[in-house]
């Protein structure tokens, strides 16, 4: 029994690690297309974290088309790299029969902090002390190949290439964050709109051209 666990562990880790090399020449020279697929919730997150868990408060930014953003950058980007490229809303979305990458935009957390999902703003009172709020990116960003789509769909897994890994931070000069955004001046609210955009963009123009594509 104690064999066949290590070797399911086993067959598990060489599908894992085939899975995740990078995109060979060859592979690179018969990407023409490119389907791009944004996973990003419409609203960033509003993070207060208080001293307690009592004391959090934890709430949504209005949509301003930050994932609009983030989508049409890397189109734009793909696009000057000579790639026709094609967006995709969801993924039960039935891919073109042209397309040959399809390139995933996902969000993650920002750890240690609750309620973070890809971009937003977070304070924190630490023990009593409060850190300098900030506005934040917090992404992965996968190549996969067409022929492997629907096996890292079905199985969770991450084929064709390894994924970028991303999180950039932009300190907001602002003492306290209120618990809700609306409770923000406009002049403050156009402040942070323009903080986490400029974020979103800084990122992507970092990111990017590490997927050698």
């Amino acid at each position: 029994m104690k064999k066949m666990k290590k070797l399911i562990i086993l067959i598990v880790l060489l599908i894992f690690v085939s899975g995740c090399s990078t995109l060979t020449k060859i592979e690179k020279e018969n990407i023409h297309t490119v389907g791009v697929f944004n996973t990003f919730p419409e609203k960033p997150t509003w993070t207060v974290i208080g001293v307690t868990m009592f004391t959090n408060d934890f709430s949504y930014v209005p949509n301003k088309g930050y994932k609009e953003l983030l989508t049409s950058r890397t189109i734009k980007y793909l696009k000057d790299k000579g790639y026709k490229v094609k967006e995709i809303s969801s993924k039960n979305t039935k891919l073109d029969n042209d397309i040959d990458l399809i390139l995933e935009i996902d969000p993650r957390e920002v750890y240690p902090y609750p309620h973070t999902n890809g971009y937003g703003f977070v304070q924190r009172n630490l023990l009593g002390t409060l850190e300098q709020p900030f506005a934040y990116i917090s992404l992965y960003i996968t190549p996969i190949l067409r022929k492997n789509y629907g096996m890292k769909q079905n199985y969770g897994f991450t084929f064709g290439s390894s994924t970028i890994n991303s999180k950039h931070f932009e300190p907001i000069k602002l003492e306290v964050l209120p618990e809700k955004w609306n409770k923000l001046s406009d002049e403050n609210q156009q402040k942070f709109e323009k903080i986490l955009k400029l974020n979103i963009e800084k990122t992507l123009e970092e990111q990017l051209p590490r997927l050698g594509l």
